[in-house]
């Protein structure tokens, strides 16, 4: 059938359309020439890009793959005169490999399986766009049927590694056919026109590069079968449809390029809660699995729930939407698609408020997932909702559960007959109060999973620490004096009981914290080091959310300006993550900083609890935190494992007074920095080098290092 012959829509929207069936396989099995062009290289690009592919391979059509691939304004120059394009050409084939390797759904299997086919036929070819400034950003493609007719489409495309469902995702395009004279000339023509420009190399601000052909070959090495690939699409997506859908959940067969199997100690944890009556808190260390493990022993549940005919709620507490996003992208996994209550109630009351009252309707077991912030956990309007369960059928996931000690919060988690806690650190051994109110409702510790442990197993990989001597000025110094002087007798009169400005003291002691994450020699120190080492890619550099005085005409910058601005005068190509990030901002960049389209990424506290760079080999820590449980986190995400990781290297800036300054405040000020630097050295592949520093600070400012290896004990978690 030529093109003219399908009844196409000027417009398609996910929203009304299946944009797959309605649009991408028609006019594709119609089709004898396809030219694409994408953003940039990833596997949800190349999962986009080959949507509908399936019915395509079946004809004797050609296709023209376009990509974008950012570079710096010098790199691009240096490639525009033939200089380093053996660099750039390397950098590709390299990513291309990480993707074909590591590809992490059936879906992306099965498209890239295509592509395969296509190159090995000879009937695909790709080139890649580079850009001086910013990303090439083409979002079209055009069609063309054995009649000369054309089919041109623009529009949205979801780039995110979250879209490796794109049709799921809101997405709409425009439709230009060329039988229509008066649209076709004004809206498509400029499109065929610049896609040729760029194609042949002649656009301006783009230079365009042929893939080299070690990378047609890994291409072409994915799919080995001398047959084409013979899946039918719809049937694929549809399996791959979350639990809205297919009810239950189920455990995974694979995640990422490898089958599912946990590991000895997310079983053992698993069984240990369940001999506890399927109560209690699991301390897996940061980056062990603890999310995969909670999911498993939910699905396990539910099934057993299923079997009996009776209905499963599970309910997920987090403290924060970014780790609310993150567990939705995880449940996929186990096709759950959950009910997310955050952000306004408009957006989830009513589905819940339906959902639960479905539950009562006894006509077969349902399952119902939801994934809640602490704070519309409290609220009345989730309350009241979320009563309404039987709490036999109900299981109450609470992560970083350290969260729910507090009076006010422990008394609103519901009543559920099955309850886990995580966290890698739940409590100290000084929270006797924390302590016992998590017992009060989880039931104690039942599996402990240490950094130590993690590190000998090969669940975290290795790391080594290094330390930066960073002196306060005097100025610095003299005001960090000052609030320890208001702080004393504060701090003597809560040792006695009497009642204080809790307020006031917090915010003379983050008045303190921010004296020693803006110093400014840091930033001296850190373009000094970056100046004379060579650039590096998947680097994270954590700042606090201070301001700092620099230069001479006295301007003010928040950290994560300079910070960045300290890495653009060095070369570096950075991202922020503050918490001002939306979440595909957040992912866009996470994509980008995954497959190096930047060097590094600049973050304010968002890593400390969910937020996950797996792909991070170096990360610099400018912000001088004292809290335990923040430092322990920001070292657990450093020493995830991924693809070609093997090994991290973490180097921290330990603050000391000016050598005019010597008081009881500043030898504090010194072993809370110490005690840090043990922790993470004490773990290390170098612990030596670093604990010669820590002696030499030590017996420098009268520093007991009893008390600091004690302190540093205090931080194991205590069963009982």
């Amino acid at each position: 059938m030529p093109l003219k012959g399908l009844n196409l829509k000027p417009t398609y929207a996910s929203e009304d359309d299946s944009l797959l069936e309605d649009f991408y396989i028609p006019a594709l099995s119609c089709s004898e020439v396809y030219d694409r062009a994408v953003g940039y290289f990833s596997a949800s690009m190349l999962s986009y890009a080959a949507q509908g592919l399936s019915q395509f391979v079946g004809q004797n059509g050609v296709m023209r793959l376009l990509i974008g691939e950012p570079l710096s304004t010098e790199e691009y120059e240096a490639v525009r005169k033939g200089i380093d394009l053996r660099a750039v050409e390397e950098r590709i084939g390299e990513k291309m490999a990480a993707i074909l390797q590591h590809a992490d759904s059936a879906l992306v299997q099965n498209r890239l399986d295509i592509l395969s086919w296509l190159v090995a036929a000879n009937r695909l070819e790709i080139r890649f766009a580079l850009t001086d400034r910013g990303m090439f950003h083409e979002k079209m493609g055009v069609m063309t049927d054995s009649g000369g007719d054309s089919v041109v489409f623009q529009g949205s495309a979801n780039e995110t590694t979250a879209a490796l469902l794109p049709d799921f995702n809101f997405e709409s395009i425009a439709v230009y056919p060329s039988w229509k004279p008066e649209i076709f000339e004004s809206y498509a023509l400029p499109y065929i026109n610049r896609f040729e420009l760029i194609w042949k190399g002649h656009a301006t601000r783009v230079t365009t590069i042929d893939v080299p052909s070690r990378s047609y070959d890994l291409l072409k090495a994915h799919y080995k079968k001398s047959y084409p690939p013979q899946v039918e699409e719809p049937k694929l997506i549809d399996y791959l449809i979350p639990a809205a859908t297919h009810g239950f959940p189920r455990l995974p067969s694979h995640i990422g390029a490898s089958s599912y199997e946990p590991h000895l100690h997310q079983r053992q944890a698993l069984q240990e809660w369940k001999a506890n009556a399927y109560s209690g808190i699991m301390a897996l260390a940061t980056g062990s699995g603890k999310t995969i493990t909670a999911l498993h022993g939910a699905t396990m549940l539910a099934s057993y729930h299923r079997e009996h005919e009776h209905n499963f709620v599970l309910v997920v507490s987090v403290p924060y939407q970014v780790l609310a996003d993150q567990w939705c992208d995880v449940m996929k996994l186990f096709d759950i698609a959950p009910h997310r209550c955050y952000r306004g109630k408009q957006y989830w009351q009513s589905g819940l408020d339906q959902a639960v009252s479905s539950l009562n309707l006894h006509e077969e077991p349902k399952f119902v997932a939801i994934v809640v912030v602490n704070a519309t956990l409290r609220s009345q309007e989730f309350q009241s909702i979320i009563g309404r369960v039987d709490a036999n059928d109900l299981m109450f996931i609470g992560d970083e559960c350290h969260h729910h000690k507090s009076a006010s919060v422990i008394v609103k988690l519901p009543p559920a007959r099955y309850r886990l806690g995580l966290s890698a650190t739940p409590w100290r051994a000084s929270d006797e109060e924390g302590r016992e109110a998590l017992k009060g409702y989880y039931s104690g510790v039942v599996s402990i999973y240490s950094i130590a442990d993690a590190l000998r197993d090969d669940v975290l990989v290795p790391y080594e620490y290094e330390v930066y001597l960073v002196e306060l000025t005097e100025d610095e110094s003299e005001e960090y004096q000052a609030l320890s002087d208001k702080l004393a007798p504060l701090f003597a009169q809560q040792e006695q009981g009497k009642l204080v400005d809790s307020d006031y003291m917090w915010s003379l002691r983050r008045a303190r914290i921010r004296i020693l994450g803006s110093a400014s020699n840091k930033f001296a120190l850190l373009s000094k080091e970056l100046a004379s080492s060579q650039k590096q890619t998947h680097c994270l550099f954590y700042c606090g959310d201070g301001s700092t005085e620099y230069d001479t005409d006295d301007r003010s910058l928040r950290d994560v300006e300079r910070m960045a601005q300290t890495l653009n005068e060095n070369g570096w190509k950075s991202s922020r993550v503050t918490a001002k990030e939306t979440a595909a901002e957040r992912t866009r960049i996470l994509e980008n900083f995954r497959y190096s389209y930047i060097d590094a990424v600049v973050a304010i506290r968002v890593l400390d609890e969910g937020f996950d760079m797996p792909e991070c080999e170096t990360a610099y820590l400018l912000a001088s935190s004292r809290n335990e449980r923040q430092f322990i986190q920001r070292r657990g995400r450093i020493l995830r494992t991924a693809a070609g990781k093997e090994k991290a290297k973490i180097y921290d800036f330990l603050m000391r007074p000016n050598d005019n300054f010597r008081s009881s405040a500043m030898t504090s000020m010194v072993r809370q920095e110490l005690v840090r630097a043990v922790e993470f050295a004490r773990f290390s592949q170098n612990e030596s080098d670093t604990m010669e520093v820590v002696e030499e600070l030590c017996a420098a400012y009268d520093v007991d290092i009893e008390e600091v290896h004690e302190e540093v004990e205090g931080m194991e978690i205590v069963v009982g």
